[in-house]
């Protein structure tokens, strides 16, 4: 009898002291506050927005990629980049070559092109065929002073992305300053084709 007496006590008290339930956050709803604030230009906002996923959600990793790019556009490169790392250390498979270009676009900002280049490197590994840390391989190089091999990296953006405008720009002005008019003028008129209403 003491022993059914001191089961119930037991079970009483586990399911008095039981984990407290956990606030249902639904990650679309989640997804629509953060596009309509940052729509609004609300970086800052959009960022505790995202602070709401909890780490364990199946969805952290895009939350994390997403946080990292918002990051960056509030110049909060170092925080950028802790965040980028803590992704890559979880490995979230395909989603790190989005780390890799966040991490690259940090550094560049910081004007760190080593650093950049050896990031987009180890990505490069993994993502061989990825067009945009191919061009942020031809940023780097560039503004690190190695010109044939920053438009060698421009040329196999090309080759995997030929409807990358940002790369024709680069390689106008570098043909540019080159004075390499006629190619200079064939980079700049694919840009305009690919990007007629653009800001250049």
């Amino acid at each position: 009898m003491q022993n059914k007496f001191t089961l119930y006590l037991l079970f009483f008290c586990f399911t008095s002291f039981a984990q407290e339930k956990l606030p249902f956050i639904d990650f679309d709803d989640i997804s629509r506050q953060a596009t309509e604030y940052s729509e609004r230009g609300d970086n800052e906002k959009t960022l505790e927005i995202f602070n709401q996923i909890n780490k364990n959600d199946s969805a952290y990793g895009s939350v994390m990629v997403s946080k990292s790019y918002y990051l960056l556009a509030l110049k909060k490169y170092d925080e950028a980049i802790a965040m980028v790392n803590k992704g890559l250390k979880k490995n979230y498979g395909d989603l790190n070559s989005s780390f890799y270009i966040n991490k690259s676009v940090a550094l560049l900002n910081q004007k760190k092109y080593g650093e950049a280049l050896v990031a987009i490197n180890e990505g490069l590994e993994s993502f061989p065929k990825n067009s945009v840390l191919w061009y942020n391989k031809g940023v780097s190089l560039e503004y690190a002073g190695e010109i044939e091999k920053a438009v060698k990296a421009y040329q196999m953006t090309i080759l995997l992305n030929p409807f990358y405008k940002k790369t024709y720009l680069q390689l106008g002005n570098l043909c540019y300053r080159q004075t390499l008019i006629s190619q200079a003028l064939m980079c700049f008129n694919m840009y305009l084709l690919l990007d007629p209403d653009g800001d250049n």
